[in-house]
Order: structure tokens, then sequence, then C-alpha cells
């Protein structure tokens, strides 16, 4: 807890994006059917597609979500996430230390089916993510840009309790700017994982 309030404390355009995204679900909230709204708690592995991620990155970062869901109508479902993507590499080509932020929002729908117990969707949604990274040299970028996301998994069901196993893939890019330099960012990538989830 401690660790969530300096880190809300030292960034606060976290803060200033979770106060944003409250007020869209408050906005959002009379669409949907009160008994169907869901909230999941998912751990995905990150896989970026760009090469330079990869070199300073490694090939794999764990991601931390919350995911809020409800029906806005038959097989229609609208979402809404929040995710933190933290990591520590290497710059190229000098090799120092560096720490890499990411905290995504983003919002979209999704299409439900139900076979036998089983709940199959795909979706799709806009993002928006913040994106903090340092390194020993005191160089600092702070950017954060809008992309898409494309959902994908499956759900299974016990009474208010939820399983669910997704893949989705996150198209990201920015323009990064800086006293050394000014480059296209790429930090598209898959996220493959797993979510438990209740029903209220």
């Amino acid at each position: 807890m401690n660790f969530y309030k300096s880190f809300l404390k030292e960034n606060s355009m976290i803060g200033s994006l979770l106060r944003r995204q409250l007020i869209i679900l408050i906005f959002l909230l009379p669409t949907l059917n009160m008994e169907s709204i869901g909230l999941d708690v998912r751990i995905a592995a990150f896989f970026p597609t760009s090469k330079l991620f990869r070199d300073i990155y490694g090939t794999v970062s764990p991601s931390y979500q919350i995911e809020a869901s409800g029906i806005v109508r038959e097989h229609w479902h609208l979402w809404s996430n929040l995710s933190y993507v933290r990591k520590s590499g290497h710059s190229i080509p000098l090799n120092v230390p560096s720490r890499l932020q990411l905290v995504p929002i983003a919002a979209g729908f999704k299409y439900v089916w139900d076979r036998n117990g089983f709940a199959p969707y795909a979706g799709i949604g806009l993002s928006y993510i913040w994106l903090k990274e340092k390194n020993n040299l005191d160089l600092c970028n702070r950017v954060n840009s809008a992309g898409a996301i494309f959902k994908s998994g499956i759900t299974k069901k016990y009474k208010r309790l939820a399983f669910s196993l997704f893949a989705d893939y996150q198209l990201q890019k920015f323009t990064v700017t800086n006293s050394t330099c000014r480059q296209r960012v790429n930090i598209s990538g898959f996220l493959l994982g797993g979510a438990i989830g209740v029903t209220f």
C-alpha cells in the first residue's frame, strides 16, 4: 500500500488519469444493466513486438490489470481497463540502467457468445497510455499517447465468480523528444494472461 501511495504522489499524471477514468465510468453506468456488472483482476505477460524494446527491456514484462464490464444489450458488453507495467533494463548503446513505467487506460466494446457454459468473446477499444522512462544518467522521458487495443478470450462462470483466459493486442506508438534526440517509439505488443472476477 505504501508503494502505491508513493507512486501516486510522485506521479500526479496517474492520479489525473484515474480520476478521468472514474468520471467516464460514472457517466456510463446508467446505460448498463446494473445486475450484470463484473470486476476482474487480470495478470498478463506482455510480449512487445518492437526489437528495440526487447533489446532494452527483455522479451516479456508482467502487466497487472483491473477491468470492469457490463451488458449494454444482449451479447454486447462495455468494458473499461486500467493496467500497470514496470520493467528495468539497459539503454542502447551506452548500456546504462534504465527503468520503464507504463500506465494504460482503455475502454471499448466486446461481443460475447454463450456456448454450453463457456463465453468466448472478441472486442476492440481505444487506449491512452502514460509512459515514464528514466536512466541512471538522470535522463527522464514522460510522454502520453492514444492507441487501440484488440481483445479476445474465453470466460467460465461459476455462480458469481468468473475465470478467464485472454489474448489481447495493444497498438501503441509514441514520439519521444528530449535534449539528446527525437525518435518514434513502438510499444505495441501481445498480452497473454488470465483473470478472476466477480459479478455484482
